[in-house]
């Protein structure tokens, strides 16, 4: 299992010793040490290689739309929004969306035991969504 995270990797690598976690992962992916924030294909497509494992078979986890959700699917990757905690705090962040949603993954879940099955993007759908990602992104 690996994590990718916002921010300084020093601080929250810290954090995660801190709390008892860093063991779980075998791999921690910074933005500030990849050079690169979610949703850019390319942080996604350096995890791949760290795990050598096919994009295809890696599933995200994330509370953000924009960031979480819309970057994998379009990498073709799954996605799991997890809506158990909102950070209201961010303008990319809002209320869980709708099963039409073009980003929308193929689960959502509030919590470990629940998930509901979403319509999953088509594949023109992820393609119109990487190459904008890959437009607004560095």
């Amino acid at each position: 299992m690996s994590i990718f995270l916002e921010g300084p990797g020093r601080g929250l690598r810290k954090l995660l010793e801190q709390e008892n976690m860093l063991q779980y992962f075998k791999y921690c992916i910074f933005s500030d040490e990849a050079g690169a924030s979610k949703p850019s294909p390319r942080i996604f497509e350096q995890a791949a290689q760290k795990l050598k494992t096919p994009l295809s078979q890696i599933v995200h986890i994330g509370d953000r739309e924009s960031n979480d959700i819309a970057g994998p699917l379009a990498m073709g990757m799954q996605a799991i929004l997890y809506t158990g905690l909102i950070d209201q705090g961010s303008q990319n962040t809002q209320p869980p969306s709708a099963a039409t949603s073009p980003t929308c993954p193929k689960y959502c879940s509030n919590s470990k035991q629940k998930t509901r099955n979403l319509k999953p993007e088509t594949k023109n759908q992820k393609l119109k969504t990487r190459n904008r990602l890959r437009k607004e992104t560095p």
